[in-house]
């Protein structure tokens, strides 16, 4: 009988048990602040961007260096710049490129589906915590929430997901079926059900660049340009249309969708090829 130690599934649910035990030892830590100097504590755009912080840090690194010491041999790799090639870069960019205006369209379809009223206002506070961070004005809170919003949050999840359970779910259950589960899973921990559709469809999209590139700083960098996207839009943007965002917009430009998935199309196949032609495997 083999060990569990060397299951692949056991050591992904050790992942996850870690990243959870992490994060409540990180609420934790901001209870014992908010008992002690109160609530106005961490009302701030500037402790907000903190606990942000110090939340990606806590879920998703901290258990990543943590798990490796008890499963050193699942260790996936992926982090060397020999791995990053013109044509891989380029291939990523635009299979993102692709992925961000089809998103907006699965979003104002995602909007459509009647959510229950707890999902409603559990949307309505995160969005509420994202806009008192974006709103605010200032070179310097903007060249913060980029490095909160667009890098940290980008290679912390990416560490994670990307690049420890993908593979270890890879190893479980093939290629495509670890890219997919893996981006519910990125979906369900956002906890943001109004838009659960495309995150679940860029969540795969970066487990497809990752599963072809074997590099994970591509996803990383798609998913930090993702993320600075919206801090950048949101730079121009009011706070009633920060709170109440018009997802239906996107209509109106309805090619721009139907150019994403040309460039999806296009990028996802030279990808596969290029991954094909190295490995052997499609």
């Amino acid at each position: 009988m083999p060990k569990l130690s060397n299951n692949p599934l056991f050591a992904a649910l050790i992942l996850c048990a870690i990243s959870l035990l992490s994060m409540l030892v990180a609420s934790l830590a901001v209870g014992v602040v908010l008992y002690s100097q109160g609530l106005e504590a961490l009302t701030t755009p500037a402790a907000m961007r903190w606990v942000q912080a110090g939340t990606s840090v806590a879920t998703f690194i901290i258990p990543v260096f943590v798990w490796r010491i008890f499963f050193p041999h699942f260790w996936a790799g992926g982090y060397s710049p020999k791995l990053l090639t013109a044509r891989s870069l380029l291939l990523g960019l635009l299979l993102v490129a692709g992925a961000i205006p089809v998103a907006l369209l699965l979003e104002y379809l995602n909007s459509l589906i009647p959510m229950p009223y707890w999902v409603d206002n559990l949307n309505a506070a995160s969005q509420q915590v994202l806009v008192a961070l974006l709103a605010q004005p200032g070179t310097g809170a903007f060249i913060a929430n980029l490095l909160v919003i667009a890098i940290l949050a980008a290679l912390s999840e990416e560490l994670f997901f990307r690049g420890t359970l993908q593979p270890l779910l890879h190893r479980a259950f093939g290629g495509h079926a670890a890219v997919w589960t893996t981006a519910v899973i990125f979906a369900l921990v956002h906890m943001e059900f109004t838009a659960i559709i495309p995150r679940v469809f860029l969540g795969a999209v970066l487990g497809y660049l990752y599963l072809y590139t074997r590099s994970i700083w591509i996803p990383v960098l798609g998913h930090s340009l993702n993320n600075a996207l919206a801090v950048v839009l949101a730079r121009f943007s009011t706070t009633e249309e920060l709170l109440a965002p018009d997802t239906s917009e996107i209509l109106t430009y309805w090619y721009l969708p139907a150019l994403g998935c040309v460039l999806l199309a296009v990028a996802y196949q030279q990808l596969r090829l290029a991954h094909a032609a190295k490995t052997g495997v499609e």
